[in-house]
């Protein structure tokens, strides 16, 4: 929920995202739907870069 937020927050929409990251536009709009679930080497790439520390749940 925390990477759903701060891509959000990004204003970009999800091959934006892609394009920023090297992810792939489909696997990003699976997540962003709640589809499917990134990897956490997707996750990573993500979060730095949007600058976001994530936060461990629980």
């Amino acid at each position: 929920m925390q990477l759903r937020r701060a891509i959000s927050e990004s204003g970009m929409d999800h091959r934006e995202l892609a394009d920023q990251t090297g992810l792939s536009p489909k696997a990003l709009a699976e997540f962003l739907a709640g589809a499917a679930a990134l990897d956490s080497a997707a996750i990573d790439k993500l979060a730095a870069f949007l600058k976001h520390q994530l936060k461990p749940i629980g």
